[in-house]
This record gives C-alpha cells, sequence and structure tokens, in this order.
C-alpha cells in the first residue's frame, strides 16, 4: 500500500484494465520493515481508504463469498498493515470468510523461498528464477482455487464450502498447496499425464508450496481442485489408489478427507511465465502438520531473540508493549501444541 513504485506498475502495466484506479491506496509513509510503524504507526487516513475501498468493492458484489487477502509475512505494510486491515475487515464483515493467500518467508527477507524456487529449478528449469517467475507460479495456484467461482463445471467447490471442509477447529487453518504438473512448453509436446499421476503428483514433494515430507504428515482434509475434461470416476479411482497404497497419512476421524473440485476451462498461460499449456491440471489445498517445521524453526528463532531483547527497543518506540511479544509467542505455542496433537 506504501510503495508506490509497486502500486504504479499496477496502474501502467499490461494488466492495468483488470483494476479499478479508484480501488488503489498509496501514500508517502515508509513503515520501515517495522510490524510495530506498520500496525500502530500507519496513518488513519490511509486505513480509512483501504476500508472504504473493500467496502466499494463488497457493495458491489451479489453475493460475497470471502475477502482475499494477498501479502507476505514480513515488513511494515505486508505483516504490521495488513494485520491491522484484517481485524478491521473482521469486525466489519463479521460473516465473511477472510482467505490469506501468504507467502511464507517474505521474498526481500529470505534470499530464496525454498519451495517456489524448487519448482522453478527443477520442474520449469529455470536456473535463477526471478520475482515474476516466482509470483506466476502462486497465480496459478490462485487460478486453481478460484476458478469454481468464475466457470461452471460438474463438480464445483465455493470458498465458504473449502472453508467448511478444510478447517475441522477454528485454530487449525493454516492450508499449504500445491501445484500438479508443472512443465515448460517443450515437456507439454512429448509429455502426458495420466489422472493417476496427476492425483498422485498433488502430494510429492516437488510440486509442493512448502516444503516437507508428505510421508511424515497427517492430512486432516484434502481439497483436490481439478481443471479440464476429466471424468470424475477416474478420479476417484484415483484417490482410492491412494488411500490403499497409504501414500498420505489421513487421521482416523475423517476418513473420508477429500473435497474433489472439477472445472473444464484450462488456465490461462502466460509465454513468459515459462509454464507449459496442459489439458489438465491439478491445484490440492490441505490442511496438514506439515505446517509443524516452519512454526517450530519460527518459534526458534523468536524465542532465541526475545530472550536476548535483540532489536525489541525498534518496535516498542513505535507503540508495541513488552507484553505483547510474549502474548504472540504463547499463540503460536498453543497452535503448534494443537497441531503437534493431530500428530
Amino acid at each position: 500500500m506504501q510503495n508506490l513504485t509497486v502500486v504504479d506498475e499496477i496502474r501502467t502495466g499490461l494488466y492495468r484494465g483488470m483494476f479499478n484506479p479508484a480501488r488503489l491506496v498509496t501514500g508517502l509513509e515508509d513503515m520501515a520493515n517495522n510490524f510495530g510503524r506498520g500496525y500502530y504507526g500507519c496513518p488513519q487516513n490511509l486505513v480509512d481508504q483501504g476500508m472504504n475501498a473493500v467496502r466499494k468493492e463488497a457493495e458491489q458484489a451479489d453475493k460475497l463469498q470471502s475477502c482475499l487477502v494477498f501479502h507476505s509475512f514480513g515488513g511494515g505494510t505486508g505483516a504490521g498493515t495488513t494485520c491491522r486491515l484484517v481485524e478491521l475487515m473482521d469486525a466489519e464483515f463479521m460473516k465473511v470468510p477472510k482467505i490469506e493467500m501468504a507467502i511464507y518467508p517474505d521474498y526481500h527477507k529470505s534470499c530464496s523461498n525454498d519451495a517456489l524456487c524448487r519448482i522453478c529449478n527443477e520442474s520449469l528449469r529455470m536456473e535463477r528464477p526471478s520475482y515474476p517467475n516466482l509470483n506466476r507460479v502462486l497465480a496459478h495456484a490462485c487460478s486453481g482455487i478460484l476458478a469454481p467461482l468464475c466457470f461452471d463445471g460438474p463438480l464445483t467447490a465455493s470458498l465458504p464450502q473449502l472453508q467448511t471442509n478444510l478447517v475441522p477447529y477454528p485454530r487449525l487453518h493454516f492450508l499449504q498447496a500445491s501445484l500438479n504438473p508443472m512443465f515448460t512448453h517443450d515437456q507439454t509436446i512429448h509429455e502426458a499425464i495420466t489422472i493417476q499421476e496427476l492425483t498422485n503428483g498433488a502430494f510429492n514433494t516437488i510440486n509442493q508450496m512448502m516444503v516437507g515430507d508428505p510421508k511424515e504428515t497427517v492430512m486432516m482434509a484434502t481439497a483436490l481442485l481439478y481443471r479440464g475434461q476429466i471424468p470424475i470416476q477416474e478420479i476417484n479411482s484415483s484417490i482410492d489408489a491412494i488411500k490403499k497404497r497409504g501414500l498420505i497419512g489421513l487421521v482416523d476421524w475423517c476418513p473420508t478427507g477429500f473435497k474433489i473440485g472439477v472445472v473444464p476451462t484450462l488456465p490461462a498461460v502466460i509465454q513468459a511465465s515459462g509454464i507449459g499449456k496442459t489439458n489438465r491440471q491439478l491445484t490440492a489445498l490441505y490442511n496438514s502438520t506439515l505446517i509443524v517445521s516452519p512454526l517450530k524453526a519460527n518459534l526458534h528463532k523468536f524465542k532465541v531473540l526475545l530472550s536476548k531483547k535483540a532489536f525489541i527497543h525498534w518496535y516498542l518506540q513505535e507503540g508495541m508493549e513488552q507484553g505483547e511479544f510474549q502474548e504472540c509467542m504463547e499463540d503460536v505455542l498453543n497452535i503448534l501444541q494443537d497441531y503437534l496433537f493431530v500428530e
């Protein structure tokens, strides 16, 4: 919101016609890569402008299914200001699900996002993927999730339905995604993929957008969102084969565990993305214990910094209090324990 160059790209870029310029909110303030400044120090007029833009978009919707929030877990704007806006949205649109499409770790904070870079390196054969390359992979995943809203199909899965099927308890709401296949233009010419391979690939490490071993992961629920002309009977057969072979771990209190969506319309492909156009694609969303490892790593780093009180003064001088750090740590610890209990 505060980075003018990024928003100016939207205003003047190739896809400027897709965005209403009246809904683009910018300011001159710098959030200094500080959550405290982004949350407490963001000028009220910018917050009001942001909420007014959301309200006007919501008023134009015939039936508001959810609020989508795209951001990264880093920086003052991506973390702090976004958190403040989501809290206000939650108060104003209480019954509307809020769905985050979040990047962790954020691009500028980490030299490489392991999962996305691995997909670009190994599947799309890019030696040094750029930010646009990473973003286009994410765009394909988001397109697969949102396709049932845009196109008709024999089986559709709305966003509220996904929330109902994938979130067993309110606290366990961190979903992971995978995308299969990810072929280059050349591969699409001489490589074909069966329905069984398509479904199996959704649980393959190379296609996951969060690094982890599926065999050591417990799945609570999974949504398989197919695109292309795919018979539902073959989908059911491929899922049965996965269960029989024990390729993934399923919790015993949710034996079905799968929500299926099928949209015949194929995703559009941008030539510059390096992604080839295939006759079928699968986007998988799952709620699993795959989130445990990043939560543990993040909590460990947080504890080390907090014990030494490193850099805390930067946050305190922006309006945060010492007790907030302890509360945040306890919240993450409780979430982690809930996921470990599932394991």
